[in-house]
């Protein structure tokens, strides 16, 4: 996946149209897609139930760290040799990467030669809800689609991370135009103040993902070690995110927006941690539904945004993404049911 999407990141610079871009981009998400599911069923493997929500912070905080890089490096790379260019060194990191990860990882801690016998006990510890983490051999079972559709706690699931999305995609995309055509910053300025708030998510990813394990571990009540923290995190999000629409200094904005990504961000280790709680041995598909419906949000948000800002309304999409969020709180509080399986009638689960 990572090698196709890097060919599509370089193909993007020889881009001539709005439609050829429209299509590169397309044909780079769709080799993009497998990304989160796989990455999901891989910590599955890997880690026992009381760590996942770490490790899941840990690997989607990443997003925000690399992220944060962008802005500045962009900008370095953009005066140096051109816009062009960003495209190619960026597609080139995909491609020494994967070579990397096609060396280094196996798909199972037991296939792997660096892993003991003290690790792979551990990574195949006895849960807190009395299971045993032992991973079979793969069986050639057709995943139960309709199953894993028909069950509303998929659907909940989904649409509280399409709330995440919604609003981390605006961090994502508009942040850089909103600092620079709304607040005047200079290119070199907007790289840094830009680069805060992503960073500040990456902080968040992994503090989110901490604090769902932690209180599990001490609880043991899966369903309130993952809920309560994402309540938490949508309503600090909302919480900062209202100043930063009125606020005119544009660092102070920086700084505000800086804590809404980073308690937005701590949704992301319980969310996806949640994915493989009701998923099981199907995680990887029940992910991937609830990745595909937060994405579709995401393609919202920009779209929402721009078609406001061209019209001068500032302070609009700021009032919308703070409702997605108080909405994202309802469904959490509401809806949402970590400890209920959506695959029950299916095979048994890790």
């Amino acid at each position: 996946m990572v090698l196709f999407w890097s060919a599509m990141t370089m193909a993007t610079a020889r881009g001539f149209s709005f439609v050829s871009f429209l299509v590169i981009r397309f044909i780079f998400g769709l080799g993009e897609a497998g990304a989160n599911p796989t990455s999901t069923r891989a910590v599955q493997h890997w880690y026992p139930k009381s760590e996942r929500g770490v490790v899941s912070g840990l690997m989607h905080s990443f997003v925000n760290f690399s992220t944060s890089l962008v802005p500045p490096v962009v900008v370095v790379i953009m005066q140096a040799w051109g816009w062009r260019s960003v495209f190619y060194v960026f597609g080139m990191v995909g491609v020494l990467w994967a070579i990397t990860y096609w060396l280094v990882y196996r798909d199972r801690p037991e296939q792997h030669s660096g892993v003991n016998e003290a690790e792979l006990a551990h990574i195949r510890e006895r849960s807190a809800d009395g299971t045993v983490n032992v991973v079979k051999e793969e069986a050639k079972t057709q995943v139960p689609w309709g199953i894993i559709l028909r069950s509303p706690n998929t659907w909940f699931l989904s649409a509280a991370w399409a709330c995440y999305v919604y609003n981390a995609y605006f961090f994502f995309f508009w942040l850089p135009s909103y600092l620079v055509e709304h607040h005047h910053v200079s290119m070199q300025k907007m790289g840094f103040l830009a680069a805060l708030p992503l960073f500040a998510g990456g902080l968040g990813g992994v503090a989110g993902g901490a604090l769902t394990d932690f209180f599990y571990k001490r609880t043991g009540n899966l369903r309130n070690a993952r809920r309560y923290v994402c309540i938490m995190s949508m309503l600090g999000s909302a919480a900062f995110l209202a100043p930063s629409a009125v606020l005119q200094n544009p660092v102070a904005v920086s700084w505000c927006m800086a804590g809404t990504v980073f308690f937005l961000a701590t949704v992301m280790g319980p969310t996806w941690a949640v994915a493989m709680d009701i998923g099981k041995d199907y995680s990887g598909s029940v992910s991937g539904v609830m990745n595909m419906v937060g994405n579709s949000a995401g393609a919202v948000s920009p779209i929402v945004f721009g078609y406001l800002a061209e019209r001068g309304m500032w302070i609009a999409p700021f009032a919308i993404a703070i409702g997605v969020l108080l909405a994202g709180v309802f469904i959490w509080i509401f809806l949402v049911n970590p400890e209920r399986s959506v695959v029950e009638r299916a095979q048994p689960a890790l």
